[in-house]
């Protein structure tokens, strides 16, 4: 009993005193303290009222029993002092200000856990001409991971035949080439990675002919493109800037999306069947680089999908494992839908709730 007793005043009188030493931040934007415990001396009087309040309840100490208690609890304190490690998190920030809407960010800054900037970036473009052209420059947000520990910030440039600060309809982008320098950074403002694109774009002007997604988790990153034979491209990064995986499609790929663990990729697209054109879903196997096309629309129907980390059941919310991909399709009037996994995908969706059609 005295055994017991004797380590419980050990650990209540010496946690109550600690003060902090050195501090180094992770790579994960985050800084973590280094506490040290200092196991000083207590004091007689806490002591005595905890061994009071034992014997009380007890009912089976000595005054002897509990001096006795007493010296061998301050020698033992005196003796042992440790230092240990506890995860007292202080996180940076990313601060994007504007005017709440993506491209219309002015700058952004990287705040350190006491609140000073560690660095600024101001999102702008400038415009000259030489002869003909125009030369266009800009800084751009182009992602910033959900739990605002990661940025990606593109330095773009490109030539046009047109005033951008004039132009109100415009004709096409038709042979221009847009250079893209994209940089991955922490929530220190340290630069993880750097790559470099060319995209193509084409004449729509409504199409994204460069962009960039974050996974949920913030543990990978897609980057898709356009090059010059007019094939649209997929590459997936982890954020030390490994190489993953890419594919690429020779249709637009729209509705892009990556899932919370980075281990899917999805978008829409167009696949021409007999003389029509029919909504078809693109998928990638980040870990295997497989890709897949599935039908996705039909005469009386037609499929969409969602990547999903989880799904409501009548207990709660049920974590799903990786590569899970939730359709859901309505064929005439009626709505459906059901999860797969990337190796269950079938070539027609309408398989799913019936023969294909």
């Amino acid at each position: 009993m005295f055994s017991f007793l004797k380590k419980g005043l050990w650990f209540w009188e010496t946690h109550q005193r600690s003060n902090a030493s050195t501090h180094q931040p992770s790579e994960g934007g985050k800084m973590f303290r280094k506490l040290k415990i200092q196991k000083t001396r207590p004091d007689p009087n806490r002591i005595l009222l905890v061994l009071a309040v034992c014997v009380l309840l007890l009912g089976m100490a000595t005054k002897a029993e509990v001096e006795n208690v007493k010296e061998e609890v301050e020698k033992e304190v005196i003796e042992d002092s440790t230092t240990v490690e506890v995860n007292a998190e202080k996180v940076y920030k990313i601060q994007v200000s504007g005017e709440g809407e993506q491209g219309d960010e002015k700058e952004i800054n990287f705040i350190s856990p006491e609140g000073d900037v560690l660095k600024n970036i101001r999102f702008d473009y400038s415009v000259s001409k030489a002869g003909d052209l125009w030369h266009i420059e800009s800084t751009n947000l182009e992602a910033i991971s959900e739990d605002k520990s990661k940025v990606i910030i593109s330095e773009e440039s490109w030539k046009s035949r047109y005033n951008p600060d004039e132009l109100t309809d415009y004709p096409g982008y038709e042979g221009e080439i847009w250079d893209y320098t994209v940089k991955l950074m922490s929530g220190m403002g340290e630069v993880k990675f750097t790559k470099q694109f060319k995209t193509y774009p084409g004449n729509d002007p409504t199409a994204s002919y460069f962009k960039t997604l974050f996974s949920r988790q913030g543990n990978a990153v897609l980057f898709f493109y356009r090059d010059s034979e007019h094939i649209f491209h997929i590459e997936v990064y982890d954020t030390e800037g490994n190489n993953l995986a890419e594919a690429s499609n020779e249709n637009y790929l729209s509705n892009l999306q990556i899932s919370p663990d980075g281990k899917i990729v999805g978008a829409e697209t167009e696949k021409k069947v007999g003389k029509a054109w029919l909504r078809h879903l693109f998928f990638l196997d980040v870990e295997t680089g497989k890709t897949k096309v599935v039908k996705a629309e039909g005469k009386r129907w037609l499929a969409g999908f969602s990547l999903l980390s989880r799904i409501p059941t009548p207990e709660g919310y049920r974590n799903l494992t990786s590569k899970h991909i939730d359709f859901v399709w309505e064929i005439e009037g009626k709505r459906g839908s059901k999860i797969l996994v990337f190796d269950q995908l079938p070539n027609d969706l309408s398989t799913l709730f019936g023969k294909e059609r």
